[in-house]
C-alpha cells in the first residue's frame, strides 16, 4: 500500500462529539496569502492512491512508476470539462478522510468507472478506521 502523503489540511475544528460529529479543515494562510499552490501540489501527490486499484498501487515500483502514476492521471483528468466534475470532489474527500480518520482506503469508485464521461455523482467509496481493541 502507498504511504500517504503528510497531512497539509489545519484542522480548524474537529467535534465528534456532537451529532452528527463536525470536522472543519483549511488550507491555510501564509504570509498574507491562501496556501493554493502547495494544495494544489499536495492534491497531485494523492492523485496514485486515489485512482488506481489496490494492486496497481501495491505494485507500485520505478520500473512503472510514470505508467501507474499516468494511467492515475488519466481515470481523473479524462475529459476537457474536469474541472465541472465530481473528481475533484471526490479526491478532496478523500484526502480529508485519509487526514483526519487515519483510513485505510478499501474501494475507490473512480476507480470503476466505464468511461471518460461517466460523471462521479456521489462520494460512493469505502474507507476503514481500524481501532486497537
Amino acid at each position: 500500500m502507498l504511504q500517504p502523503p503528510p497531512p497539509f489540511l489545519v484542522e480548524r475544528v474537529h467535534e465528534l462529539d456532537l451529532s452528527p460529529g463536525l470536522t472543519g479543515l483549511c488550507v491555510g494562510y501564509e504570509l498574507g496569502s491562501w496556501r493554493r499552490d502547495q494544495f494544489a501540489e499536495h492534491v497531485l501527490e494523492w492523485i496514485p492512491e486515489f485512482a488506481l486499484s489496490w494492486s496497481e498501487a501495491d505494485g507500485l515500483h520505478a520500473g512503472n512508476a510514470t505508467q501507474l502514476i499516468r494511467r492515475a492521471a488519466q481515470r481523473v483528468y479524462s475529459t476537457d470539462t474536469y474541472a465541472k466534475r465530481g473528481e475533484f470532489g471526490e479526491l478532496f474527500l478523500h484526502i480529508a478522510i485519509r487526514q483526519v480518520f487515519q483510513t485505510i482506503p478499501a474501494v475507490s469508485k473512480i476507480y470503476f468507472k466505464d468511461t471518460p464521461n461517466d460523471v462521479v455523482k456521489g462520494f460512493d467509496c469505502v474507507h476503514v478506521v481500524v481501532h486497537d481493541a
